[in-house]
């Protein structure tokens, strides 16, 4: 009997009234800080963000996904049986084989010795801003995801499916106006439909990982800690000038404000106290020698802005702290871009500004549901409780007999054998 699970990225609560209403369906507690790979992190571990590390997102600069501590519950079912997965995001420390989709160990650099079936992400070309015709290119990458895994699904080429759709998140930040975004979510339910009419045995657990809502306004976090005398940079704008010629040189559009305090045209100077280290979230991380009196003095300013509903120590919110976890972990108001850029401000730039062109925001809680029987009433939940749901839909899966790989020495003992035999 197939398992499918589906992340529907930023699917909101308050759009699943006619979202597949023949399925139970509760809501997900995003909790501080609400970006994907916070709670991603505590649906694949079982874990709260404090406990499996993931509580920002990766740096652009970084080439690879970053992966939570621990088994996820992908390692642990791939143990019991068959597992495919579609770019479920987090999961893995180096990227997916360039393929349409591939049979074959995830390689040492991941630490997972077992086949997945992995199918990458479809990079599509966005060639134009108008948002009828973006619609329709999220709708045909979704049609693909969609069309394509329910082939496999007959094929019975796994065992469990996890299944990422993260077009929902993706086209928000392009467009919130106008129905759009709902046009996309119905379409979207409509394929989920497809695979509920596929077999009366199939198991489907559906879930988000937060909501969204039109973007408020923008609170530029590094700038403010600038202002304030808090942190000090340098930051080396001809080797930035050098990069943004280029990428205008062969076509691409560039964006003034993608840079960050981990990029190479920012160098952090002594003296400072605190940083924000992403650039599209809130948490601070507290530098150098600093007193406590100076860090409760930078959560009364920083809930004197008004931009916060409370500032977190790390400690309030997580009991176990595993890992380098932000000291400050902000509460932002709903719609609030907290930007952790910290360009200069060069109206001059032949260059926009990426944040600037964002129309929407995360919002507090995602959703869950699916034809599943939930042991405990639908409502609120936490996302680790959805690792013991998986957990518990693929406890019944056969483990396969794994081959046991030779060591260097037992190769070449055996090769040797051979050699004295003739054979090689």
């Amino acid at each position: 009997m197939p398992v499918v699970v589906f992340f529907l990225d930023a699917l909101d609560p308050k759009e699943c009234v006619d979202f597949l209403s023949d399925t139970k369906q509760g809501r997900v507690i995003s909790g501080v800080p609400r970006v994907t790979p916070s709670v991603m992190g505590s649906f694949l571990t079982g874990k709260d963000p404090g406990e499996h590390g993931l509580v920002r997102p990766t740096p652009l600069y970084k080439p690879f996904m970053q992966r939570p501590k621990g088994d996820t519950i992908i390692d642990l079912v791939a143990r019991r049986g068959r597992v495919f997965s579609y770019l479920m995001p987090f999961t893995m420390g180096i990227n997916p084989p360039n393929s349409i989709i591939a049979q074959a160990g995830m390689g040492e650099e991941a630490n997972i010795p077992y086949a997945v079936l992995m199918m990458p992400q479809v990079n599509f070309d966005m060639v134009t801003t108008e948002p009828e015709r973006i619609l329709h290119s999220f709708i045909d990458h979704v049609r693909n995801i969609c069309a394509t895994s329910r082939q496999l699904i007959r094929n019975n080429r796994a065992d469990v499916y996890f299944i990422s759709i993260r077009e929902i998140d993706s086209f928000t930040h392009y467009c919130y106006q106008g129905d759009y975004r709902q046009r996309l979510i119905e379409y979207i339910a409509m394929e989920l439909q497809e695979f509920s009419i596929m077999g009366n045995d199939m198991s489907i657990l559906w879930w988000s990982d937060h909501g969204s809502c039109p973007k408020t306004g923008r609170f530029e976090i590094n700038r403010w800690f600038i202002d304030k005398g808090y942190l000090k940079i340098n930051y080396l704008e001809k080797r930035h000038k050098v990069m943004l010629d280029r990428l205008q040189e062969d076509g691409e559009k560039v964006y003034r404000d993608q840079v960050g305090v981990q990029t190479p045209f920012v160098e952090i100077e002594d003296g400072s106290k605190f940083v924000s280290a992403d650039m599209f979230d809130s948490c601070v991380d507290v530098l150098g020698d600093v007193s406590d009196s100076e860090i409760e003095k930078l959560r009364e300013e920083l809930m004197a802005t008004g931009h916060f509903k409370a500032v977190y120590r790390k400690y309030e919110l997580f009991k176990n702290c595993n890992g380098d976890i932000p000291e400050i972990i902000p509460d932002r108001k709903d719609g609030l871009l907290v930007s952790g850029n910290v360009h200069p401000r060069a109206e001059a730039e032949d260059c926009v500004s990426v944040v600037s062109e964002r129309t929407g925001d995360h919002a507090p809680y995602g959703c869950f549901g699916g034809n599943i029987d939930f042991k405990s009433d639908v409502g609120d939940i936490y996302p680790w409780d959805l690792h013991t749901i998986v957990d518990e839909l693929t406890q019944d899966l056969k483990t396969e007999s794994k081959v046991e790989a030779l060591t260097p020495a037992e190769e070449a003992q055996i090769l040797k054998g051979l050699e004295r035999k003739g054979y090689a």
